[in-house]
């Protein structure tokens, strides 16, 4: 992992971090049977204080994974024909205005795209990725030095694209709405 972050100017704030990962085998007998593919993740944010009392965070990330291996029939690992794993990207941006000493409103949305897998349509292992959007206003009133109440509703739009298990493309709208009590010690 690397990750570091740069001072623009005085609210103005670079952040960014990449993220290398590799996995052991998995063993069965004390035999090597399967191992993920190695992961690769980056991520950039700007932060933007535009006040004392309004701050803005814009990210973007992405994350990609090579080939998985299985054991095959000689008794080695070898590499997927195709990669099953899927790449996928994200973008977001959070804000927060706190309007009072007690009260803050919190507006958060962004976009998810996972990208169709290594493997042709028709293939049992296509998976054809999915898209989520979403919006999430809410608001946060501190009632004590180190106690806050958090109320956030979130709509998602979701988008799984068609695969080996689905014929089409199917969508679903998600409505969340999530209340939190935090003491802080």
């Amino acid at each position: 992992m690397a990750n570091g972050a740069y001072v623009i100017a005085e609210g103005h704030y670079l952040i960014g971090m990449i993220t290398y990962s590799r996995t052991g085998a998995d063993k069965q007998g004390g035999q090597d049977i399967y191992r993920a593919g190695d992961t690769l993740a980056a991520d950039a944010r700007y932060l933007r204080s535009w006040t004392p009392e309004l701050t803005t965070v814009f990210s973007l990330s992405y994350q990609t994974q090579g080939k998985s291996e299985s054991l095959s029939q000689g008794g080695v690992l070898n590499s997927e024909l195709a990669n099953s794993n899927n790449n996928v990207w994200e973008a977001l941006v959070n804000t927060s205005w706190r309007y009072s000493s007690t009260f803050s409103y919190l507006l958060m949305a962004g976009y998810k795209q996972v990208l169709a897998n290594g493997y042709s349509p028709g293939d049992s292992l296509y998976d054809g990725g999915r898209i989520r959007a979403f919006v999430e206003p809410g608001v946060t009133w501190r009632f004590n030095p180190v106690a806050y109440v958090t109320l956030k509703g979130r709509y998602s739009y979701l988008q799984d694209k068609q695969d080996a298990f689905a014929a089409q493309d199917t969508a679903y709208h998600v409505f969340n709405l999530d209340a939190a009590l935090v003491f802080n010690y």
